[in-house]
């Protein structure tokens, strides 16, 4: 691993104020939504789903939007920009 950052693009939405960044899970492109609040990443779950990954642990996920019970999951790849 070398030292340094890699530059990934952003795209702002600007109706909603959020930006997001194109990716992969597990081969299937997504776009990852990014809250500099949150320190956690959530799947879609009907990504989730699809991907079939292996459940972990339950833990309480908090947002703006309210308190939504959500899993570990081991994901096959992941892969941003």
């Amino acid at each position: 691993l070398k030292a340094g950052y890699t530059a990934v693009p952003l795209t702002l939405v600007p109706r909603d104020l959020y930006f997001y960044a194109d990716g992969t899970v597990g081969g299937e492109k997504v776009k990852f939504w990014l809250d500099s609040g949150q320190n956690a990443t959530v799947l879609d779950g009907l990504l989730a789903k699809r991907l079939k990954p292996k459940l972990g642990d339950e833990h309480q996920v908090a947002g703006v939007d309210g308190v939504w019970t959500g899993r570990e999951v081991g994901l096959p790849s992941l892969a941003v920009g």
